[in-house]
Formats: C-alpha cells, sequence, structure tokens
C-alpha cells in the first residue's frame, strides 16, 4: 500500500522492520530487495538477499531471485552457481531460463543459450518473449526464420517496427536482400537524423 501511494522510503523502512522480525522469511527480503531496485539502490537489495542467502542457503526463492538480479547487473560470473541451481528445481521457470542463457553467451555458447531461450519461449510465447526469441535466431544464424517471426510481431504490433528495425535489417543483409534493407534505413534516417547508429548500418 505505501509502495502504491509513492511512499517509497517508508516501505522500505516498514518492510526493513520485517526482515528483522521474521528473519527467516524469504518473501520479506525478495520484496526489500524490489522496493530498493525501485528506488534505484539495485546493490543495496542484492547485499540484503546475500546476507539472507548466507543464512538460509536452501530457499529456492532468494535463490532464484538473487541469481536473476546478478544476471541483470551483468555480475554473471557471480550469478551462474544460482541460477544453476534455481534452475535445476525449477526447470521450467522462465526467468531463470533467459538468465542462464544470458550466461552461455557471455561464455560464446550460442548454440546452448538458443536451446534455452527456446524452452523460455515454448513455455511464455508473449510480444516480450518473442523479442528475445528473435535475437536468439539471429545469433544462431537463422536469419530467415527469424524475418518470418519479425513479421508475426508485426502484423500484430505494427508500432514496434523501430524495436526490431536493427535486427531486421542485420538479418536482411545476412541473407543479401540489401534492397529491402536499404528502404528501411532511409526512413530511419530520415525519422531521427541526428541518431548516427540509424546511419551506420546504412
Amino acid at each position: 500500500v505505501l509502495h502504491r501511494a509513492g511512499a517509497l522510503s517508508e516501505a522500505i523502512d516498514t518492510c526493513e522492520d520485517l526482515c528483522i522480525r521474521e528473519p527467516d522469511e524469504g518473501r520479506f527480503v525478495i520484496e526489500l530487495f524490489r522496493l530498493y531496485r525501485e528506488q534505484g539502490d539495485t546493490q543495496t537489495g542484492i547485499d540484503a538477499l546475500q546476507a539472507f542467502h548466507s543464512r538460509n542457503p536452501t530457499d529456492i526463492d532468494v535463490v532464484s531471485e538473487l541469481g536473476c538480479a546478478l544476471v541483470k547487473e551483468r555480475e554473471l560470473r557471480q550469478a551462474k552457481p544460482f541460477v544453476e541451481t534455481a534452475l535445476a528445481a525449477r526447470p521450467g521457470d522462465v526467468d531463470l531460463l533467459l538468465a542462464m542463457a544470458d550466461i552461455r553467451e557471455e561464455q560464446d555458447r550460442f548454440a546452448e543459450a538458443g536451446e534455452l531461450v527456446d524452452r523460455a519461449y515454448s513455455v511464455d510465447p508473449s510480444p516480450n518473449i518473442k523479442g528475445r526469441y528473435i535475437a536468439s535466431l539471429v545469433t544462431r544464424y537463422r536469419y530467415q526464420e527469424a524475418l518470418d517471426r519479425i513479421d508475426e510481431v508485426l502484423q500484430e504490433f505494427p508500432g514496434a517496427a523501430d524495436e526490431f528495425l536493427a535486427l531486421r535489417v542485420y538479418a536482411l543483409t545476412n541473407v543479401g536482400r540489401h534492397d529491402e534493407a536499404l528502404p528501411i534505413l532511409d526512413k530511419a534516417v530520415a525519422d531521427y537524423p541526428h541518431e548516427p547508429i540509424r546511419r551506420f548500418p546504412r
């Protein structure tokens, strides 16, 4: 209630009190982490998760939250054992599958990362996950499949064209369809004349 009312600092203080009163209750420290992250102080939230984990190493909810949080902070080596442990317990968890895919991509193990993304997409074929799935197809050189999936998304969400511009152009270029890529880039440069990143691929 405090959070929804915009009283974030007060919500954090209240949650910290709960964590002190119930030091073995994982859901309170997870909520505390999320409140700190909302406040822009993710590291303090991670510190709280790690302190809880040192006392309660078998709490899978906290292990999962900690692993995913570390991945988002790009602390991938530190995250790996937490994500592996949580994923063994929850093999169908989409967040964990994508977190492990991030770790595998960092290791240049793109085929394994792609399999993890495929599994996540089979569980949750929502537009957000579909975007990640399309990016994974591109990293695996499956350009035509990526283009087909992009077309599907844009038929349903035509306003998402900008979000898929880079992937679409990259895939078109790699299948030799420069005549299709150039008009897309021409329009992007015209729409955003002061953004150099639109000009470089053109």
